[in-house]
């Protein structure tokens, strides 16, 4: 009875080692691929505004992207101070040639706009370009500042995984037109 409980424990021994070989052989494998993914190149995504603006007038401002690969959608925030200029329209953004249609846009409150842009489902775009045109009203006076600040954006590929991005933030300054 001896030698059959330990020819047991010499197998169940031999089966754990196999199993904890093979979890590390796995980990091993996986875990440079996850780094590299989480470590790749991130496309930044930035608000792209004139610097200085005058008062009364009317201006645009791109969310601008780089070398960015099959692209298919992208929600963001985009927050500004309504003293100082309002959100008077969107317009479709363009990758190397490509139409990027605005789905939906809406104002989350008196300072925040909330955009979808969005090609259809499985399709993706490459390339440099803007994602959306943003136009704004200037209502403050000179000297007057708003940060637009990007947030909660997400970009996603044409297979819906999530492209590494960094959102970059602008100000614009109201000078003055007679100077």
């Amino acid at each position: 009875m001896a030698k059959k409980e330990k020819y047991r424990r010499n197998v169940l021994a031999r089966g754990i080692a196999i199993c904890i070989a093979a979890a590390i052989i796995c980990l091993t494998l996986a875990i440079p691929g996850l780094a590299a993914e989480q470590t790749g190149d991130a496309v930044t995504a930035t608000v792209d505004a004139p610097e200085v603006v005058n008062a009364g007038e009317t201006f645009n401002v791109s969310i601008d992207v780089a070398n960015i690969t099959d692209f298919n959608s992208a929600p963001f925030d985009l927050s500004f101070d309504s003293s100082v200029v309002n959100v008077t329209g969107i317009a479709d953004g363009s990758l190397d040639g490509a139409t990027i249609p605005v789905s939906t846009w809406e104002f989350v409150d008196a300072d925040t706009l909330r955009v979808l842009v969005s090609m259809p489902m499985g399709e993706g775009v490459s390339g440099s370009g803007y994602l959306a045109k943003v136009s704004f009203d200037v209502v403050g006076k000179i000297g007057d500042r708003s940060v637009l600040d990007i947030s909660n954006g997400l970009l996603a590929n044409k297979d819906a995984a999530e492209i590494l991005a960094l959102w970059i933030d602008d100000e614009v300054v109201i000078g003055d037109s007679s100077a």
